[in-house]
This record gives structure tokens, sequence and C-alpha cells, in this order.
């Protein structure tokens, strides 16, 4: 009787992933690389490859009938580089290229260093977008992109001086209190809340689904025909679904898993929703307000991320052609810092806040994600708005952006890390002056915000121009006084 038990990724490795997919459950030999610490059929984690090949070796799996061997020279994984299979609809030259790049990658492995095989393998990658998502493309090719876990040291402190964090792949079966949702459970869930007429067509609406049609919001597109995009793909008329709110992700207990906390902690998980993305869904390059952002994939939707750090010289390029199409493309080699990162079911994402991405739906299926916002995420909402990213937004997706900076703000203060506060602030100051001006309540709470959490704070503003006062005073007359009503200006005179 054949085995049908699900496979679990042996490793993170990117260059190994797509073997996950096909990997033998029995009749075969299984050759384990040096990075694989997991058992394939138990999850079971050991210690290091030796272990997990003994394991492996144990009674229990002798019915499968396998041979398990040491990965060897030329071979990845299973001893073949992995088979993506490519549906016919959009064969073009550009496929050749797989086939081609295929050959040799088998011949590469068996001469160049781990470092070579990684580049190889991200070739592949970004051979396999240009297959699959049109000769333009190519262009990603001719720029400098790394994979998320063989960052330099020099594009990794790109990051960590703009943002959060770096980029992480997590373990997806962690995010969820009870379990993972299956795809059929969120499949019927999508078709009743289509059903039920609580979608939009209102390109500004932020509390509900969008249906979206090559790449932008389109009011007339039928949603029916992306479900049906899942089964019959459409390369020349992608479409998929967004912002979808699905009872089932709250019942199954979505959330961060423990392990991200040793890099970061999240505050203010929020706007759980699910997107439904069929093969050829190309989401264009984009940030989402400046939050921080967990996402993982359900059933067999296999996606490559592109991503890339809130620098200045990143969020000018984006600023330069705000409201317009195809940024990826015209942008890809003015962009510094880009990491590629590849995710299956058994994977989570971490976006850190203000991060530049666009994602390639290679095998479709449901994504969900949620925002949240750190201690260390004030820096890059407030480079955010300092651009004037928020400028061209719909009126209630902007106003989300500055209820991120106030709810950062307190979360950024309640850590005590009052000059990283202070310097987000200073930073976006005359931006923040403009919004306050006409939004009462913002500024009011804001106001509030400061005052809780700093009357005796003992530190030294980075303007330079402090007189011999506390900090507080200084900071609140000089650099909060717009968020003071006038009738509360005057009595301070």
């Amino acid at each position: 009787m054949a085995n049908t038990t699900s496979i679990h990724p042996a490793c993170d490795c990117a260059e190994h992933q797509t073997n996950y997919q096909h990997w033998p459950r029995e009749n075969a030999e299984i050759r384990i690389a040096s990075c694989m610490r997991v058992c394939p059929f138990c999850a079971k984690e050991h210690s290091n490859a030796s272990r997990l090949r003994k394991h492996l070796r144990q009674r229990k799996y002798r019915d499968r009938n396998i041979t398990i061997a040491s990965e060897r020279p030329g071979a990845v994984g299973v001893g073949h580089f992995p088979i993506h299979h490519q549906q016919g609809a959009r064969k073009s030259q550009n496929q050749d290229c797989i086939g081609n790049h295929m050959k040799s990658y088998s011949s590469a492995l068996s001469t160049n260093s781990v470092l070579s095989k990684s580049e190889d393998g991200l070739n592949f990658s970004l051979c396999e977008i240009q297959a699959n998502f049109g000769p333009e493309f190519g262009v990603l090719s001719k720029c400098h992109l790394s994979y998320w876990n063989r960052m330099s040291d020099q594009i990794q402190d790109l990051w960590l001086k703009s943002t959060s964090s770096v980029p992480r792949l997590l373990d997806g079966s962690h995010c969820w209190r009870v379990r993972a949702p299956l795809a059929r459970e969120l499949f019927i869930g999508t078709i009743e809340e289509i059903s039920t007429g609580t979608s939009t067509t209102q390109k500004d609406s932020e509390s509900r689904f969008r249906a979206n049609f090559q790449g932008e919001v389109d009011e007339k597109f039928d949603p029916y025909v992306v479900l049906s995009q899942l089964i019959d793909p459409d390369p020349n008329k992608p479409a998929f679904l967004t912002g979808l709110r699905l009872p089932s992700i709250d019942h199954f207990g979505f959330r961060s898993p423990c392990e991200i906390s040793t890099t970061i902690e999240p505050f203010d998980e929020t706007n759980n929703q699910v997107n439904l993305t069929p093969k050829y869904s190309f989401v264009d390059l984009h940030i989402d307000y400046g939050t921080d952002g967990l996402l993982t994939v359900i059933g067999d939707c296999r996606k490559i991320w592109l991503l890339y750090p809130p620098t200045d010289n990143n969020l000018i390029a984006m600023k330069s052609i705000d409201g317009q199409r195809g940024k990826l493309v015209r942008l890809a080699r003015r962009l510094e810092g880009g990491i590629l990162i590849e995710t299956i079911s058994s994977h989570a994402i971490f976006l850190p806040a203000g991060c530049a991405h666009a994602t390639f739906t290679l095998q479709g299926g449901y994504l969900v994600a949620k925002d949240f916002t750190t201690a260390k995420s004030l820096s890059a909402i407030a480079s955010f708005i300092t651009c004037g990213l928020d400028e061209n937004l719909p009126t209630e997706a902007r106003e989300i952006c500055f209820d991120w900076f106030e709810y950062c703000l307190d979360v950024t203060l309640s850590q005590q890390h009052v000059l990283a506060a202070v310097s987000a602030w200073l930073k976006a100051e005359k931006k923040l002056a403009s919004w306050a001006s006409t939004h009462r309540r913002w500024r009011v709470n804001v106001r509030r915000l400061w005052e809780h959490h700093c009357q005796d704070s003992v530190v030294n503003c980075p303007c330079e121009a402090q007189e011999p006062i506390s900090f507080f005073q200084h900071f609140s007359s000089v650099h909060l006084a717009f968020l003071l009503s006038s009738s509360q200006l005057r009595r301070r005179r």
C-alpha cells in the first residue's frame, strides 16, 4: 500500500526547497545533504545530518524500501534538480532557459563552492520568473540579488539600519494555535464571502476584499473567475483576490510564532486577511504603509518574493514613480539590498516594517497575512511618511498609515526607546505637523503619548538646540507645539 503522508522540508536552504514537492515516499535512494536536519516523514529535528541519516535507517522506515546516502557532488537532495512542472499555456522561448539552466546547474554543483551553488540556484529562480511572467523580467538577472540566508554583511547592514530587522523564513505550522486551515476550508469560506455580497469594488476600501485583474483593482472583474483560475490558470489574464476576511483564520488562531521573538517582539497584531492567488498572479513592488507583516501560504501554493530595505535610496526611487505601473521592472537596477525568498506550504515569512516587496505566484493557493509593529519599526514608518509615499494612498489607507505611526510610537516609548522615538519624530516632523493640522483626534492622542511617557525623561534632544531646561520642556515647546490647539497656544503665551 502506497505511503501518502505529507512531506516535511528537511532544511530551509533555498536551493533545496522545491525538492520537497517531489520527495519520494518509498522505493528510492534518498541523498541527505549536510544542511538537512528534519525528518521528511515524521518532522523530528536532529542536531546534524548524520543523525538524520541514522534516524531514517531505523526499522520503522524499512517498509518504504528507501536507501539513505550522503549527498554526492552533482546531486541535490534526492539526486536530481527539483522538477518544476511548466504549463503549456505560456510556453515560449523563455522556458527553454529553464531546461538549459537545469543542465548547467547539475554540472556546476560538482565543481563550485556552496556560495556558487546558491548563486546558481538564484539564477534558476530568476529564469523561472522570466519563463512564467514574461521576458521583461529578464532585467532581474542583471541586478545584484541575494538569497535571504546568504546576505553579505553590507546588505545586512542596509536592512538593520533602515528597519526593524532582516526578513526571515519561519515554520508555518507554528503560526496557529489550533492548526493551519485546509485549502478547501478557505475555498468554502471564500465562496461564502463572495456570495453574501460583502465584497467591494471601491479601490479606497481597506475592510473588504478586492478583485485584482492584471495586478490592479478592477471594479468590474467577477471574483468567481479568480476561483476558476485556481483550476485553470490564465497566464494572459491573471487575477487574484486580496483582503478576504475569513472567520476560520481567527478560529484557528493565526498568530506570530515564538521564534520570531528571538529577533523582534511583535505588538498590536491585527488586520488578519487572506489573499487568493492563482498561478501567474504577480503583485508589483509596493510597501505596506510601514507595518511589519507575517504571511504564510496554505495548500500547494508556491511563491517567489523579492524584498528591498527601506533605505533612502530605495524610498526615493519608489517615490519617483509613485502611482505608476511596472515599478519592479523600471526600478530593479536602481534598488539596493535586494533579497529573494521562496515560500511553500510549510513556510511563513516575516516582512520588516517599510520593506518594498513584489511577489510571483508559481503555484496557486492562499496567502494568510497579518500586520503588527515593534519597538524598532518607528524609523521605517517615519521614512515612509517623510518620502511622501503616503500621499497617493486612498483616504482610508492614509489614515491607517498615520494610525500605525501612533501605535508604533506608543510601543517605542513604552519600551523606553525614547531617543529612537525622538529621532523618528524629528525626521518626519514637517509631514506630521501637516497631518496634525487637519486631524484633531490623532493630534490629541499623540500629544498624550509624549506627555505620558516622557515627562521625566533624562535625554538630550538630537536637534542640539536644547537649552538648560528639562528635555520634555524643550521637546514640548519646540517639537510638539503643532499638536496644541490655537487656544492652548494662546494660554501658553
